[in-house]
């Protein structure tokens, strides 16, 4: 487990191989729920370009356990995130796939706008290894993460968090990624 003073919490290894696996092969099954990615609800692909799938905790809890760990591992490094208004995970999250060549290229946070203003954390799980490109970037605070299946990292939602991803021209990417909002 890593902190540090820029508010981006990544553990290595939070989610095991077999579960990524599961994660992955969930995704490439469910052909009747994928869609193109989206910013702002409309297809962009100079801003982003991957597939994928909008699935609700409920039902999809293949990831629940881990996220309420390393929640609890976040708010015990940053206490005050307590102090906030009531919060929680959101309903609902996506898995994921970026093709070579695909990105989220725009620099961008998780609260951009209205639709946004309730999210006050970002999570994102890796759920395979790139090892040429596809770090994800936080330019304000000189940091990118490369892909390593497991580890998970976890962020403040907002405009001290841009963010982008870094294309891999040869690997396929997947990741599972999500908020936690105001309830």
């Amino acid at each position: 487990i890593m902190f540090d003073k820029n508010f981006i919490f990544h553990g290595k290894g939070a989610f095991t191989p077999k579960s990524c696996e599961v994660a992955i092969n969930y995704f490439e099954k469910r052909v009747d729920l994928q869609t193109t990615g989206q910013v702002g609800g409309q297809i962009n692909f100079d801003r982003k370009k991957c597939t994928e799938i909008y699935l609700k905790r409920k039902e999809y809890t293949l990831f629940e356990n881990t996220l309420q760990k390393y929640l609890k591992e976040y708010i015990r490094q940053y206490p005050f995130v307590n102090n906030l208004h009531s919060w929680d995970l959101s309903p609902s999250f996506k898995i994921q796939k970026y093709n070579p060549g695909e990105g989220y290229f725009f620099t961008h946070c998780e609260n951009m706008c209205k639709d946004d203003s309730d999210r006050v954390l970002a999570w994102m799980i890796y759920l395979n290894d790139v090892k040429d490109g596809g770090h994800t970037h936080f330019p304000y605070q000189k940091k990118k993460y490369q892909p390593r299946a497991g580890d998970i990292l976890i962020w403040p939602a907002y405009f001290t968090h841009s963010h982008n991803g870094l294309v891999s021209k040869k690997s396929t990417k997947y990741i599972a990624t999500g908020w936690c909002e105001f309830v």
